[in-house]
């Protein structure tokens, strides 16, 4: 977003040069000024570029990996952040069968959304199987991953585990989902960055919303609840990378 601004303001000021720089008396320093913050500008994408990582994101976009299990709203959200319909949204379990692909601006940043198959472990379904093995593989190759909960399913596990410690909600769903080795390195720290999203809010009864405050970031696809926080919370990561 600073280098938008910086190339939007050297464009207005260039403009203005040359269209009253015969009539009107600008300031000396201007077209200086400008030539400046331009090659300052090139010198911090050229630094950019030469770091592996971030001049991969740069230049490809930043790979941004919706998972979760299935029927959770990972293909409601990828519609939603599209404002398009990229994918097919059923109440079947499995409806998504293979990873589909996006490229987004958000805030500024190069964005390539992937909507995946929901994780679960009982698939006789060749094909969802198959699926379910690229979400992973997607993962594995990700920059930013959406991690995806069903609000409602959120509640009943800390009813059946009578536990409120969100941290072992969030071990207990990367288990089930078989991502613990994708998310977490051996001493627990936190090998790539990724967002807990807790969806369908709106599915929940006011008295219970208090349970869901450990989620920083609540939303619902049907209502657009919580998406603009969303979006802000994506833009802070895409900042720190």
């Amino acid at each position: 977003m600073r280098w938008k601004n910086v190339l939007v303001s050297a464009l207005a000021n260039l403009e203005a040069y040359i269209d009253f720089h015969e009539t009107e008396v600008l300031d000396a320093d201007l077209v200086n000024g400008t030539m400046n913050s331009v090659l300052k500008l090139s010198e911090d994408i050229r630094k950019h570029l030469g770091n592996g990582v971030r001049g991969e994101c740069l230049r490809n976009g930043v790979k941004t990996v919706l998972i979760g299990e299935t029927n959770v709203g990972k293909s409601s959200l990828a519609n939603v952040l599209c404002s398009r319909p990229l994918s097919i949204v059923t109440p079947i379990h499995g409806t998504t069968r293979d990873v589909l692909e996006a490229t987004l601006d958000i805030g500024g940043y190069p964005v390539v959304l992937n909507d995946t198959a929901g994780l679960r472990s009982q698939s006789a379904d060749v094909i969802e199987q198959e699926g379910m093995i690229r979400t992973l593989r997607a993962c594995e190759d990700a920059n930013l991953i959406l991690l995806v909960a069903d609000c409602t399913n959120y509640l009943s596990w800390q009813k059946a585990s009578q536990s409120s410690n969100f941290l072992d909600f969030l071990a207990f769903y990367a288990r089930k989902l078989d991502i613990c080795d994708i998310l977490f390195n051996e001493d627990n720290t936190t090998k790539k960055p990724f967002i807990v999203i807790g969806n369908k809010v709106d599915l929940v009864e006011e008295c219970d919303l208090v349970h869901l405050q450990s989620f920083q970031n609540l939303i619902s696809c049907n209502s657009k609840k919580g998406i603009d926080f969303l979006t802000s919370s994506i833009i802070d990561q895409l900042k720190q990378m």
